[in-house]
């Protein structure tokens, strides 16, 4: 089993210091994907990251966690102290595969 996080870059999104909009969503995807690896670093699971998408798998068959429980523990991989999503993206999901 594994799970698939794709993230939708923010079209409307200042691009700041970086030099083009692809650049700042990629590096924030990364950013993201480190995150999730130190958020899930006890349970065992390898996480890799090829932007948009992070994908979480597990060494032997099963995740030990559910879907809806990953969600909860990556959720501050993708948003503020506030709750809102990153501005560099629209949207988060996160599926079974």
């Amino acid at each position: 089993m594994q799970y698939v996080i794709t993230i939708f870059k923010n079209n409307e999104f200042h691009i700041g210091s970086f030099d083009n909009a692809e650049e700042a969503f990629e590096s924030a995807v990364l950013c993201a994907a480190e995150a999730v690896s130190s958020i899930l670093e006890n349970d065992e699971i390898k996480v890799e990251c090829n932007p948009p998408r992070i994908i979480i798998s597990s060494e032997t068959d099963a995740l030990p966690f559910t879907i809806e429980e990953c969600k909860k523990k990556i959720k501050i991989a993708f948003t503020d102290n506030d709750g809102r999503t990153y501005p560099e993206f629209s949207r988060v999901e996160v599926n079974p595969i």
